[in-house]
């Protein structure tokens, strides 16, 4: 388990043992040992739901329905504008991640369960909390992406009721074009016929 080995030892939860490392024999899929170095306090990863409540869409928005300029904010982005990306990773769900990743694919389910359980109980971090925090993540994404929409939603609804009523001016603008057309034809004839009229009247006395 070199990949498993080389997580526990980045993030401190073994020590490496040059000797040890030489004269180990390969070990068993459902066997992991566990030398614990420091033991660390259980991290406290409560953040209040209220804080991220209080977060206004607004923050890292452009109210002006004609701004085009707007740019989807990546996971780093949102986690540093509420404050998320100050935690050790050891305090966060993602720390649960590195070690997933590290286990042989080839174990079992449960067996990579037990090992799971057995290094956060050796390193003194408690699973409950880190979950907790990946489920406050969750509530931060949900509440930042429903407030993005209902902003976004209500500008493109303004937009497309101005498009409504450009489309009802236009609509007038190209009746009053074509009334003005049919009025300047109709003037022209007249004028073309009286002109005419004059013009011939006047040719008959010139003969």
């Amino acid at each position: 388990m070199p990949k498993l080995m080389s997580v526990l030892e980045k993030y401190s939860i073994i020590e490496k043992s040059p000797t040890t490392e030489k004269s180990a024999k390969p070990e068993k899929p459902d066997q992991i040992e566990v030398i614990v170095v420091d033991k660390q306090p259980t991290p406290n990863v409560e953040h209040s739901a209220n804080e991220f409540a209080n977060k206004t869409i607004g923050d890292s928005m452009n109210n002006n329905s004609l701004n085009t300029d707007l740019v989807a904010l990546t996971i780093d982005e949102l986690y540093t504008q509420y404050n998320l990306m100050q935690e050790p990773v050891q305090q966060t769900v993602f720390f649960l991640e590195n070690l997933m990743q590290a286990l042989p694919n080839e174990l079992p389910e449960f067996v990579k369960k037990s090992t799971l359980s057995n290094i956060l109980l050796a390193s003194a971090v408690d699973l409950d909390s880190l979950v907790n925090d990946g489920e406050q993540r969750q509530q931060v994404l949900q509440q930042y992406i429903e407030g993005y929409e209902n902003t976004l939603g209500a500008e493109i609804d303004d937009l497309y009721n101005q498009i409504s009523k450009y489309n009802e001016m236009i609509a007038q603008c190209q009746n009053a074009i074509k009334s003005k057309q049919e009025v300047l034809k109709e003037q022209s004839k007249t004028i073309d016929t009286e002109t005419q009229r004059i013009s011939n009247i006047i040719e008959f006395c010139k003969q």
